[in-house]
């Protein structure tokens, strides 16, 4: 659901920028080329009801606000799923798992489409594996290969022989 909302942000986004470039290069164009006042108003007019638009739905930072809280997540998750980081010395460490979630999860709240479901709820996060695509650029994901490093192993079994913590 986050990448369908993530992928219509981008979309509306430049949607949007590149019916203001065409309106703003045609305005010039429209004048020059002695057309009806009228046409070089509804120009302008265009323009500035797309800019409004920009700034009320805006896509760009929900794109940037919804990345941000996959990658943190997705952060957390491996470093649960290591031990790791301030995981390693918790002497529970998924308690301190659903408090980073939620505090993950409160830093989004500005954007209510953007909230995480299920996925923000204690072990769900790592059941149902943080969905989040590569970012721009990344060659090491294409739409044939899995989201992540998935299967994900079971916090309380640990993988034997992999370096893996078994609690």
């Amino acid at each position: 659901m986050h990448a369908r909302l993530r992928r219509r942000d981008q979309r509306g986004f430049r949607l949007l920028k590149l019916a203001t470039l065409l309106l703003a290069a045609g305005l010039p164009v429209t004048v020059a080329a002695s057309a009806p006042t009228g046409v070089a108003a509804l120009m302008g007019g265009l323009i500035a009801v797309i800019g409004g638009a920009q700034q009320l739905f805006k896509f760009q930072e929900s794109r940037i606000n919804y990345r941000s809280v996959c990658e943190n997540l997705r952060r957390e998750q491996h470093l649960y799923l290591a031990r790791a980081g301030h995981y390693a010395d918790a002497p529970d460490g998924d308690i301190l798992l659903a408090e980073s979630v939620e505090r993950i999860h409160g830093q989004e709240t500005t954007q209510p489409r953007l909230a995480v479901g299920s996925a923000a709820v204690g072990t769900d996060l790592l059941t149902a594996g943080v969905h989040c695509p590569p970012a721009a650029g990344s060659s090491s994901w294409s739409p044939r290969t899995p989201r992540g490093p998935w299967p994900l192993p079971s916090p309380t079994r640990g993988r034997s022989g992999s370096g893996a913590v078994a609690r």
